[in-house]
């Protein structure tokens, strides 16, 4: 016989058995045996990464796809040094950048994933310290303040008008939403006792230097926690900084949120194995939260085919001998309507345009080929083994090597395209071929052409759907278009000299 603490226990496990394949029971709300019940939400990762410089060539699809990899939906970046402010869009990700001084220097932003576009509410570039976004949740928004505080050595006036302006952009966000702030804030936290509410003691670092002083005080006013020092993990995955010969390694880079939603940060560490040519680690952080639906709209795009393939007489041939088998076979002598007629001959030119030709193929740098891709490998691979081993002086004068030889195949191949491109262009102009010739003249002449992708109405709220951008153009259409009368006209008068 069972006793009740036995007995209670098997009914315990019991009632998560099902009695028969099609009752319902009460399952555990995540996983039971082992097994995921799939009713569990989903974590929103997101993070922040100091990647020293996008300003060169390779730099931002490396960026991307390390982003892409560790799956951090969206990513506050720091030191981009890009002037103005826009948005671009690279394989899966949008980044909204911000402007950098004139010396090159600062630049924050965000790389956002396209799942993630349709719910950002406004992007607001303040300086290039700093810059917020905002992102439409299902109860609460969510405002993501990147920020770049000056380093240690700077001047206290400049410290100080750092923190202010800070202040007053936190002012600026309704009390309501979820403010995180989250950047390269150059502060050493450390696990005083009376600082523990704040920090949570689980920090790389046993003192606090005169930055992370500030950063708690600015925390302590603003009601925030640094969550990044909450968190119990080994010192290796605490680290966001290193040195430059890898023996010392600092934890500056911190994300803070309101105390009122801390809870929702669920866990914040670094990543190592992520590399951007940066002496920063990737800092990624742990969500529950559920973001605003929006319905998927998808429109309707133009199918452009490679038509420089049909300048082989071999592709061309056979481009010609399938199309009229094809409108044999059908024979639209026999077909009633006109309709019928034309969906009919549309579908056999696009069914042999796919097979024969094949989709043009958009690639914005097209020289950031396989062998950048697999140098890049090669550099990431001996980064892992260097961190595995800091003490090894061959691997690491290996890793040295590995970063310039990347840094010179990067170049090496743009050059080369370059080059290519201009003897395609003598030959165009040989052959009398005007349109591809200005097409490369202008793509080599022009450069880098800002996009503006978004909208804004007239709250100054980003508009990220293409349907509401549509909308939005033919409202400013009809307004300009459709004006009324004016009253008062402008009346001109033609004054003939007089002839002496």
């Amino acid at each position: 016989m069972l006793d009740m603490a036995s007995s209670s226990k098997f009914f315990r496990i019991s009632a998560w058995i099902p009695s028969s394949p099609g009752e319902q029971t009460n399952l555990p709300r995540d996983r039971v045996f082992g097994k995921s019940t799939g009713k569990r939400k989903k974590d929103f990762s997101f993070g922040t990464w100091n990647v020293r410089t996008l300003f060169k060539p390779g730099a931002v699809h490396n960026i991307v796809n390390e982003v892409e990899k560790y799956k951090v939906k969206l990513t506050a970046l720091q030191e981009i040094r890009w002037t103005n402010t826009g948005t671009i869009n690279i394989n899966e990700t949008t980044i909204f950048y911000g402007g950098c001084t004139k010396k090159r220097q600062l630049g924050t932003g965000f790389a956002v994933h396209k799942d993630l576009v349709p719910v950002v509410k406004e992007f607001k570039d303040i300086n290039p310290r700093m810059s917020v976004l905002t992102i439409e949740a299902q109860w609460f928004d969510i405002s993501f303040v990147n920020v770049h505080a000056p380093t240690e050595d700077k001047s206290q006036d400049e410290k100080e008008a750092f923190y202010e302006q800070l202040e007053r952009a936190l002012n600026l966000i309704p009390s309501n939403r979820i403010q995180i702030v989250l950047g390269d804030l150059n502060a050493k936290v450390g696990k005083e006792e009376m600082f523990r509410q704040v920090t949570g003691g689980h920090s790389l670092h046993d003192e606090t230097n005169d930055n992370g002083t500030k950063l708690i005080d600015f925390a302590i006013g603003n009601g925030l926690v640094i969550r990044s020092t909450m968190f119990p993990h080994k010192n290796i995955h605490k680290g966001t900084w290193r040195s430059p010969d890898g023996r010392y390694t600092n934890q500056i880079d911190h994300i803070l949120v309101n105390s009122r939603f801390k809870n929702c940060i669920q866990d914040v560490r670094s990543i190592r194995g992520a590399d951007s040519d940066s002496d920063h680690y990737l800092i990624r952080g742990k969500m529950k939260i559920k973001l605003k639906k929006r319905p998927h709209t998808r429109m309707e795009q133009l199918t452009r085919y490679d038509v420089t393939k049909l300048d082989d007489p071999n592709c061309i041939n056979t481009f010609r001998h399938k199309i009229r088998q094809e409108f044999i076979n059908y024979d639209l002598k026999n077909m009633v309507t006109v309709d019928e007629k034309w969906n009919t001959a549309k579908g056999i030119i696009n069914k042999i345009s796919d097979d024969v030709i094949g989709k043009q193929k958009k690639n914005k740098k097209p020289w950031f080929n396989d062998t950048c891709m697999k140098a890049l490998k090669r550099k990431k691979e001996s980064r892992k083994q260097w961190l595995n081993d800091i003490d090894n002086v061959e691997k690491e004068n290996n890793y040295i090597i590995c970063k310039k030889e990347v840094n010179n195949i990067i170049r090496y191949e743009k050059r080369k395209y370059t080059k290519n491109m201009l003897e395609e262009t003598e030959e165009y102009q040989k052959m009398n071929r005007s349109r591809l010739l200005f097409q490369n003249i202008n793509a080599l002449r022009k450069g880098f052409k800002k996009q503006e992708k978004f909208l804004k109405n007239c709250d100054g709220m980003l508009i990220t759907d293409p349907n509401d951008i549509l909308d939005k153009w033919k409202d400013y259409f009809e307004n300009l278009l459709n004006c009324d009368k004016p009253i008062d006209t402008f009346k001109h008068y033609i004054i003939e000299e007089k002839k002496e």
